[in-house]
């Protein structure tokens, strides 16, 4: 397994695969799926978007730390962001920077006790995630949110996703 991978899990902030991993998993699948923890297939379905919850792809709903074992996960994406199981493409940075920013705007709504029992957290998890892209990277994602990512952002934050 990677240092990379090792090093994100030891922080709690899912893996991420890079723009240069996914030109190099175009002509050496094998190799970067290995990297990464996952099989050929597995990799081909993340870069195709097949695995995409609401800031990542997941490898393995069925067997991750969040639920009984061979049941689908039912845990709230939010913890996608501590989960073995995720792993942050490129294209994931956008709706990773508006839930970023999102939870700090919700500071303002709530005490700073709720706000750091919910949402301290994942926005320090965001932090760190984020912290891994140059600044080029972030203010493209930024320039390319669209409306339906706000909404489903919207509706993430809301709880509406939420399968429980």
């Amino acid at each position: 397994m990677d240092d990379e991978v090792a090093k994100a899990r030891a922080r709690g902030v899912m893996a991420r695969l890079t723009r240069v991993d996914l030109e190099r998993a175009r002509t050496d699948a094998a190799a970067v799926a290995d990297e990464y923890g996952v099989n050929a297939i597995t990799l081909k379905r993340m870069i195709a978007g097949e695995l995409d919850t609401v800031m990542n792809a997941c490898i393995n709903h069925r067997g991750g730390p969040h639920g009984p074992r061979g049941e689908p996960c039912r845990a709230s994406f939010m913890l996608c962001l501590g989960c073995p199981c995720a792993r942050a493409l490129p294209r994931h940075l956008p709706l990773q920077v508006l839930v970023h920013d999102r939870l700090a705007e919700r500071r303002l709504e709530m005490t700073p006790l709720q706000w750091t029992q919910r949402f301290a957290l994942p926005h320090a998890q965001l932090a760190d995630l984020i912290s891994q892209h140059d600044e080029a990277d972030v203010a493209d994602a930024r320039a390319n949110i669209t409306d339906a990512d706000r909404a489903v952002v919207t509706r993430f934050l809301n709880r509406e996703l939420d399968l429980r």
